[in-house]
């Protein structure tokens, strides 16, 4: 008999490799990679300045991780950072005008395909529905992975606007 793996996972796992595929390369174009792309996201969300720890948090990922990732950014030119006055163990993150042009161009150009590719995979390609319904089908897949997100205990907080007429 043949080891068959389990098909909810499979199916989660490919979703996540296919979605990987499709955005390194419109990515490379701006030289980010898909988790790059994902932190300067992150730190461009925040009115001013984001702190390191809240990035960490927000990321669901290790401070090691958002060290690494951080450091990469600045050899870049893509952010700065900065100690807190009065507590130095707090550490600042800014968008030099360089990441905010990147990061503004990236996902401009990468979330209209990304969108169009996900409304499509959900509904059906040849499908057309009125704008309303697009909006609350959109909407009840991301009930569904929200659900699905905080059942495997995800705890990551970044939100990108999804909805096919953004």
């Amino acid at each position: 008999m043949k080891p068959r793996m389990n098909a909810i996972f499979f199916g989660a796992k490919r979703a996540f490799h296919a979605t990987l595929r499709l955005g390194r390369p419109l990515l490379a174009r701006w030289g980010l990679t898909p988790a790059r792309f994902d932190m300067l996201t992150a730190i461009w969300r925040y009115p001013c300045w984001a702190p390191q720890r809240g990035l960490r948090r927000l990321l669901g990922v290790s401070a090691a991780t958002v060290s690494r990732m951080l450091r990469s950014l600045e050899q870049l030119g893509l952010i700065w950072r900065e100690r807190m006055l009065g507590d130095t163990r707090r550490v600042a993150v800014y968008l030099t005008d360089a990441g905010k042009a990147r990061i503004v161009e990236a996902t401009r150009m990468l979330l209209r395909p990304v969108q169009r590719l996900v409304y499509e995979a959900l509904v059906g390609p040849k499908r057309r529905r009125h704008k309303t319904a697009r909006l609350m089908e959109m909407e009840q897949a991301e009930w569904l992975f929200n659900r699905l997100r905080r059942a495997f205990g995800d705890v990551a907080r970044l939100h990108y606007d999804w909805h096919p007429d953004d």
